[in-house]
């Protein structure tokens, strides 16, 4: 049976120097989806009401080896694959389904 898990934002970045070098779009700032201190709660199958869809793909692997765990202590620390703006997020067990 999978774990119930819970995923924190943690931090937010902005790659300038990526951004002046290799961006010749519009203006890229931090990612709009997330704040810091963010909370939600998911299974492996279901998205979270307010999270970002690419990003729930991004980390889908994480969250599963989190909520498969048996013994319910694996956590991780992981992040959405933006170049420009990532999202860190830490991953931990929030109990049986």
């Amino acid at each position: 049976m999978a774990n119930r898990v819970k995923i924190t934002v943690v931090k937010k970045t902005l790659q300038t120097g990526l951004i002046e070098k290799y961006h010749h779009g519009d203006p890229i700032g931090h990612c709009k989806e997330f704040e810091v201190g963010d909370e939600f709660y998911c299974t492996t199958t279901k998205l979270p009401e307010g999270f970002c869809a690419w990003a729930f793909g991004d980390i889908s692997r994480e969250i599963a080896l989190v909520a498969y765990d048996p013994t319910g202590k694996t956590t991780k620390i992981t992040c959405c694959t933006s170049g420009y703006n990532n999202v860190y997020f830490y991953i931990e067990s929030a109990g049986e389904e």
